[in-house]
């Protein structure tokens, strides 16, 4: 189950009907013993499948059901680029993380072809190392 830290003691947590975790979560504290605060979001209805072949054989199990989540997302500067897959429960989610960043534009970015390669917004924004090129003797 992803979970996403949003503040001090505050998770945003992903969830589906009947999900066994969230037994575990809800008697888990912060590094100061306290209970958490925990914000549901839900899985895309009914899972999201990727169309067409995947470019990493390493994912290619022959199934195209992909790991979608809404967890995937970006917070920068002003704005939350929220993963979107087309799904009912896209607008759900982005009223969520709009109530847990009230500051913040969300902006929902299409990322099915992304999930379908093992990442989606959060993965692909990651920081590159800088190349430091030793002197040569």
């Amino acid at each position: 189950m992803p979970v996403a830290r949003y503040l001090p003691g505050v998770f945003i947590f992903q969830t589906c009907a009947g999900a066994s975790e969230l037994e575990e979560l809800t008697v888990a504290t912060d590094e100061r013993g306290k209970p958490l605060t925990l914000i549901p979001v839900h899985l895309p209805a009914g899972g999201v499948y990727a169309i067409g072949r995947r470019h990493d054989p390493a994912l290619d199990s022959g199934s195209h059901f992909t790991d979608a989540s809404y967890l995937n997302y970006l917070v920068s500067n002003n704005i939350v680029l929220v993963p979107a897959f087309g799904n009912a429960n896209d607008v759900l989610a982005q009223r969520t993380l709009a109530q847990c960043f009230p500051h913040r534009k969300i902006i929902p970015i299409p990322v099915v072809s992304l999930t379908a390669e093992g990442g989606a917004i959060h993965c692909v924004t990651q920081q590159q190392p800088a190349i430091v090129q030793s002197p040569m003797t």
